[in-house]
């Protein structure tokens, strides 16, 4: 049972750790690809806000 305690925690758990991080980057960049500008206008796919 000893040896189960010096592995450490990141080397036990790091798949709980890395999955959720790469599920969350993934969803983000799929939602910033999917509400991108289409390429209709020539500001290249940059955020423009107009303030006046």
């Amino acid at each position: 049972m000893n040896n189960e305690t010096d592995r450490g925690f990141l080397a036990e758990n790091w798949l709980w750790i890395v999955v959720p991080f790469l599920l969350v980057v993934g969803g983000l960049t799929a939602l910033m690809v999917a509400t991108g500008s289409g390429g209709e206008e020539d500001d290249g796919g940059a955020f423009v806000y107009n303030v006046f």
